[in-house]
């Protein structure tokens, strides 16, 4: 869709970015993820060279560590078709643990809390403040209140596609 004014990447203007490096520049995280039949450390490094301690590391910021106990061969057990011996809040867990593999440049999550608990907000507020941390932009789509005033320097509440409070600018209005 035609836009006016900017929209820049690591100071690179949208459309002069080719599709693929876009893709590379961008992570989705969906609210209904899809889980390979393969093994979890699978569907975490999806393709990334992962190191053992990095792994480790996301693993215990995203809080799976309870699940990997509980399978009967850890990150090398196999997960049924689209992850259907998981938890929703499991599957989620799984899909932040590969974005934050994928080290993108931008984040954008669709109700990432969708089928987790109160530990799993934890961990979304905790993902996501380490990747700000790390210069990384979050965009997080959100019927929560608490994750988007927890997680952001900006936030818009819409109402019938129209701004009712949050930031001084509204950065996208939807007509």
């Amino acid at each position: 869709k035609a836009y006016s004014g900017k929209i820049e990447i690591d100071g690179e203007e949208l459309s002069d970015i080719d599709e693929i490096s876009l893709r590379k520049k961008i992570n989705f995280v969906q609210q209904n993820p899809y889980i390979f039949q393969d093994t979890l450390e699978f569907n975490i490094c999806l393709r990334h060279d992962v190191e053992k301690k990095e792994l480790d590391k996301v693993i215990e910021l995203v809080n799976l560590k309870e699940l990997i106990r509980k399978l009967p061969n850890g990150v090398k057990t196999v997960l049924s078709d689209n992850g259907n011996n998981l938890s929703g809040g499991e599957k989620q867990r799984v899909i932040l643990a590969a974005a934050y593999c994928s080290d993108a440049d931008v984040y954008i999550l669709d109700e990432p809390t969708s089928g987790m608990d109160g530990d799993g907000l934890h961990s979304i507020i905790k993902w996501v403040k380490l990747l700000s941390e790390k210069g990384k932009i979050v965009v997080i789509i959100t019927h929560d209140s608490l994750l988007a005033e927890a997680t952001s320097d900006k936030f818009l509440y819409l109402e019938e596609g129209k701004q009712i409070k949050g930031g001084k600018k509204v950065l996208y209005e939807y007509n």
